[in-house]
């Protein structure tokens, strides 16, 4: 969506550099939070937290889960991103650009999924968001389902390497068919 909105602007004559691409990333998550709130009405207070102790205890377990159990454990790939970036490149740039492109979103997502069950009445997330977004959903179903698509060809990629480097002998690609043959069964199961 980001390049989608940033060719639109080249086309109409706007042309900028990463200061364009963050403030337009940074509406496209305001736009997304508006309409969430707009229209979703979260229940803050529906848990069974009985102070505001408990609630801030809450609210930072799961923030600490999130950044921790997800954004930070996805740090090391800044090593494997050397390889496709300039050679100018410092190795700090290369990784606090990956920190901050993986875990920013990483959070952000996990914030308004939160937000968006907090306000639903059931647990079907599909219903969550088209609750939330009205005819607005499928572009958000679709932005959504690139994140899953990207994190699995890491996990593919990942794969592969891990069976090389244990010593499995079969060509990568063969190796990658099969993760995602298994992958997929699993998916079909559950």
């Amino acid at each position: 969506m980001l390049d989608l909105v940033i060719e639109i602007l080249a086309e109409l004559g706007v042309h900028g550099g990463s200061g364009t691409r963050y403030l337009v990333a940074g509406l496209i998550m305001a736009v997304q939070l508006g309409l969430a709130l707009s229209q979703a009405e979260p229940d803050w207070t529906g848990a069974a937290a009985a102070t505001t102790g408990d609630e801030v205890t809450a609210v930072t377990q799961l923030l600490t889960a999130i950044g921790i159990g997800w954004g930070i454990t996805w740090l090391p790939y800044s090593a494997d991103y050397s390889r496709f970036v300039r050679t100018e490149a410092s190795d700090r740039a290369v990784f606090w650009s990956t920190a901050l492109g993986m875990y920013v979103p990483t959070v952000w997502l996990a914030a308004l999924g939160a937000c968006l069950a907090s306000a639903g009445g059931g647990s079907d997330p599909s219903s969550l968001v088209t609750g939330a977004f009205g005819v607005m959903a499928i572009p958000v179903l679709l932005l959504v389902m690139h994140g899953p698509v990207a994190t699995n060809i890491l996990n593919l990629y990942s794969c592969s390497l891990a069976a090389l480097s244990v010593g499995i002998r079969v060509a990568r690609w063969k190796v990658t068919l099969v993760a995602g043959a298994v992958a997929s069964a699993v998916l079909a199961v559950v």
